[in-house]
């Protein structure tokens, strides 16, 4: 079963984006994955670090693992951490704000994809960015698939590692 950050480098991949947003980049693990396996795509990065808080709805071994790493470092050494990888890889830009500032910071048709690794409200989130995206971009998330179903009932596509997505 692949992790949801190798099925979304494939896509990133095969239909040649060449820029998306990654909504909740928590520990950086999804993020910093694709920036270094799609260096021909810029992704943009939005998290808040200071609201950030531990998930434990979920007990697959992805998210026991991002749980270990979220607890071995303060929010701050998070940020540290991710800032600084993402500045030496340089096709990074990341918007320390709320995912609703950050989405209308974002020009309307700009994005290829959004992934929603992390939200405390996926259709709210869904319904902010939907207008960043461009005709035939792809709408990407974890977890949460039910409130992602409320928005796109009947037509979303599931993978591995709670992984949903739905081509606009």
């Amino acid at each position: 079963m692949p992790a949801r950050y190798e099925q979304l480098a494939e896509m990133i991949l095969l239909n040649e984006w060449k820029r998306g947003a990654v909504i909740g980049l928590f520990d950086g693990m999804v993020f910093l994955h694709l920036l270094n396996r799609c260096p021909l795509t810029t992704i943009v990065g939005v998290e808040t670090w200071d609201l950030m808080t531990i998930d434990d709805s979920c007990n697959c071994a992805y998210c026991e693992s991002a749980r270990f790493n979220m607890r071995k470092r303060d929010r701050n050494q998070h940020k540290s951490f991710v800032f600084g990888q993402a500045m030496k890889l340089g096709n990074a830009e990341i918007l320390n704000m709320p995912s609703e500032a950050a989405a209308k910071h974002t020009f309307k048709y700009s994005l290829d994809f959004v992934f929603i690794e992390r939200s405390n409200n996926v259709s709210l989130d869904i319904h902010m960015w939907l207008e960043s995206l461009r005709p035939g971009g792809h709408m990407l998330g974890h977890k949460n698939i039910d409130g992602a179903g409320t928005v796109f009932e009947g037509v979303l596509t599931t993978g591995d590692d709670h992984m949903w997505w739905v081509k606009l």
